[in-house]
């Protein structure tokens, strides 16, 4: 059986990344590798200039021995490139509720870096393939329901920090980044295939991930808001995602929270039509 280190599947996700935009844009991933005296496996580091992701040497040096393995480390990398493209250390907290908010916009926005990389990334598809030659829609479900699973229980109910959002409600916003991701690849998703792929986290995940807490609507009212307050406020600040992406890559990795429902719906429409005749383990040549 291969086996691939985590510092492989991060340099993977790093070049794959740094691919989807135009090389003149000279976008490159500030990153610190095998740091040492890490208590987390990952971390976002820094601000403007000095924003760089670390990477502890246990994660480096783990060895991935399944597909489970491989998503459930990108998945945590693809929450720390989430914090780096969002700008995350530009934001100084003015509320209790801020830090909460950007960390779940990190677990939702990073569940959509995650399927990207896996659909679109040369270098990481070709590590998937490394480790599994028989890889298709229904087996990817699965084995994303197993890492959500495997975070859910080594990670997340493992965090007492109040930074975050709760370890069910994480799960949720996992899931609902890779329904997002769906939905604006296969134009919609219908109501049929979204229950198909809840089911499949759920079951191949660890049950007690899906028991929400009773005011989890209000609070994620709450943090949604925020999300949407804190990120209108960074835009200004920043050029959001980084002038220079590739318009196919934008149209899944982009949010723009300053646009009128009337522009994001033209914005849609218009993106739509480059992504129609994808499949789901497409690589875009041309791109």
């Amino acid at each position: 059986m291969n086996s691939i280190k985590g510092i492989e599947i991060a340099k993977a996700a790093f070049s794959d990344i740094e691919s989807f935009f135009y090389h003149s844009s000279n976008f490159i991933i500030k990153k610190e590798l095998n740091v040492t005296n890490m208590r987390e496996h990952a971390s976002y580091a820094g601000v403007d200039e000095h924003s760089r992701i670390k990477l502890s040497i246990d994660l480096c040096s783990n060895e991935n021995l399944s597909l489970e393995d491989y998503f459930f480390t990108l998945l945590i990398i693809s929450h720390e490139l989430a914090h780096y493209l969002n700008f995350h250390n530009s934001h100084k907290d003015v509320e209790t509720i801020d830090s909460v908010a950007i960390e779940a916009r990190a677990d939702n926005f990073g569940a959509q870096i995650f399927l990207t990389l896996i659909t679109f990334g040369k270098s990481t598809k070709k590590n998937m393939h490394l480790i599994s030659s028989n890889i298709d829609q229904e087996i990817l479900s699965v084995e994303i329901g197993k890492a959500i699973g495997k975070l859910f229980t080594s990670l997340f109910s493992n965090n007492n920090s109040s930074k975050y959002p709760s370890p069910e409600h994480r799960v949720f916003l996992l899931i609902a980044g890779c329904l997002s991701f769906f939905n604006r690849f296969f134009g919609g998703l219908s109501e049929a295939w979204t229950i198909q792929f809840m089911l499949r986290v759920m079951n191949n995940g660890t049950p007690s991930m899906m028991q929400a807490e009773t005011d989890v609507e209000d609070k994620a009212k709450q943090i949604s808001l925020r999300i949407d307050e804190i990120h209108k406020g960074l835009q200004l600040k920043n050029v959001f995602m980084v002038s220079g992406l590739k318009p196919v890559f934008g149209y899944f990795l982009t949010s723009n929270f300053n646009l009128s429902d009337q522009k994001r719906e033209q914005h849609k429409v218009q993106l739509e039509k480059m992504v129609s005749s994808f499949s789901i383990l497409q690589s875009t040549e041309n791109a």
